[in-house]
């Protein structure tokens, strides 16, 4: 399984999270998805909406499936892309600057774990991809690269990000880990190493 990120769709999981930071932020996914019987289901997002209502916590997001729903219905009149999906971030404040790669990837990897209370969303409905991404404000550069559980892992102006996308597997009966695919991350300008000056 494959969730592959395009240019805009990338800028539009990033801003928002750094925006709302240190709070959580939340939003849904419209786009396209290879079928199942295809035997390699790949997830394609082409609309990112953050939503304007949801409210933002450190440890949370409070949004409302009715809503997400009519914003559903609006979009599918004004486009052939289908909700795919959610997205929302977990946030990390961390007292101090993290040096070693290492300690920022488990940093991370621990918070783009999905919670009991994103289980219950994503039980509801199976078939739908989600996106966690994990943000970490850390004064330290790292090269973009696809870590070994297929996150996307990065930095922009000061935060380190990780963005995870969690599909329902049929046969295992349970979520697993979707490889990100995003080319073009590491030709973006906000994610090279910065000049020194």
């Amino acid at each position: 399984m494959k969730v592959i990120i395009k240019y805009y769709p990338m800028i539009h999981l990033l801003v928002p999270a750094i925006e709302s930071f240190p709070n959580e932020y939340y939003g849904i996914i419209f786009g396209d998805k290879t079928s199942k019987s295809s035997g390699n289901e790949r997830f394609i997002p082409e609309i990112v909406l953050p939503s304007l209502t949801a409210k933002r916590y450190k440890l949370g997001v409070g949004y409302d499936l009715e809503t997400d729903s009519f914003i559903a219905g609006i979009v599918s009149l004004l486009c052939d892309s289908k909700h795919i999906g959610d997205f929302h971030s977990h946030t990390v404040v961390a007292k101090k600057t993290i040096g070693k790669l290492d300690s920022v990837l488990e940093t991370l990897e621990e918070r783009i774990q999905f919670s009991s209370e994103d289980y219950d969303l994503m039980e509801k409905n199976r078939n739908m991809l989600y996106l966690i991404t994990g943000l970490l404000k850390n004064n330290k550069y790292f090269a973009p690269q696809i870590t070994e559980s297929g996150n996307l892992f990065g930095t922009i102006d000061g935060f380190n990000f990780m963005i995870a996308g969690y599909v329902w597997n049929s046969k295992q009966h349970k979520f697993n880990n979707a490889r990100i695919e995003c080319s073009y991350v590491t030709g973006m300008r906000g994610m090279r190493k910065p000049a020194l000056s």
